[in-house]
């Protein structure tokens, strides 16, 4: 349904369900919940239909000429015969409606509408048979969880099922815990201020739904994360690959520097041998030049 649904499309959509059941002999299950009602008429067509198995004036005479052709040839097929009126062969109609159409009504209890809608509806409780949803037993609720969570891998990416599977237990008991305690306390608050809370089966499939939404962020924020860490170890591994390639370098160097300064060394006292040689040579020229 969508928010442009109304009154014309819901019969657009009541003129196939029937033809399908009827005119084409196919089962079909209608499932219609109180979330759907986007107008009271639905309901009223859904009551008519309940009790008689037809909603007056729903067919034009073209359609209704088409569909009447259809049972006849079901009827040929069938053996049975019809009598040659249009009466005859629309009742076949009807009653092929009611053999093959199975209508399912999920309603909730909790608002007043509910109780509002029976007065104005009886068909909704004289034509139906209530099923009324009870709470899931523990071992359901296990293998809901069970299979609701079979997609979900805990081993914390890495890979290992068993750890996987003994992590999936454990929350698979942490949800069941708050889905029973939720219950009880429902039960408490109903005896202490005489109000309901309705703790339902969906209410549990929510919480699934919650914790592996949870979870997937969780997931993704801790795996956004450790990119970051490696991408920084990756620099830190580089960088320490770079110092440790010019410490290296730094040791050649080292060694070639004090082959330079052992050089320089021996190259200056060479020269202070020269220049006392030189000294001396220029102080005996001065002597002989003055004296």
């Amino acid at each position: 349904m969508t928010k442009s649904f109304g009154v014309t499309e819901w019969r657009d959509h009541l003129r196939i369900l029937l033809k399908r059941a009827g005119a084409e002999s196919r089962q079909i299950v209608f499932l219609f919940s109180d979330t759907q009602v986007a107008d009271e008429s639905f309901l009223e067509d859904i009551n008519l239909l309940l009790n008689t198995g037809d909603i007056p004036n729903l067919y034009n005479a073209e359609d209704k000429s088409i569909i009447l052709d259809e049972v006849r040839k079901i009827a040929d097929k069938q053996g049975k015969k019809l009598g040659p009126g249009i009466l005859a062969q629309y009742s076949f109609f009807i009653e092929l409606v009611k053999q093959n159409l199975h209508v399912v009504l999920a309603m909730s209890p909790i608002s007043n509408e509910f109780r509002e809608r029976l007065r104005m509806f009886p068909s909704l409780i004289n034509c139906c048979t209530l099923d009324w949803m009870t709470n899931w037993p523990e071992d359901m609720l296990r293998d809901v969880a069970d299979n609701r969570l079979q997609d979900v891998d805990l081993s914390g990416g890495t890979g290992d099922k068993e750890e996987s599977d003994k992590i999936k237990q454990l929350c698979i008991k942490m949800c069941m815990s708050f889905h029973t305690d939720a219950l009880e306390l429902s039960q408490l608050y109903f005896l202490n201020c005489k109000r309901r809370v309705y703790i339902t089966s969906p209410s549990f499939l929510e919480l699934l739904n919650s914790f592996k939404a949870l979870y997937a962020t969780c997931r993704d924020k801790i795996e956004s994360q450790v990119g970051g860490y490696r991408g920084g170890l990756e620099k830190l591994a580089s960088a320490s690959q770079q110092v440790a390639e010019l410490q290296e370098v730094q040791k050649v160097l080292e060694v070639q520097l004090k082959t330079k300064v052992a050089e320089v060394s021996a190259l200056i006292e060479t020269l202070e041998v020269e220049k006392a040689k030189t000294n001396e040579i220029k102080q005996v020229y001065f002597t002989l030049f003055y004296f």
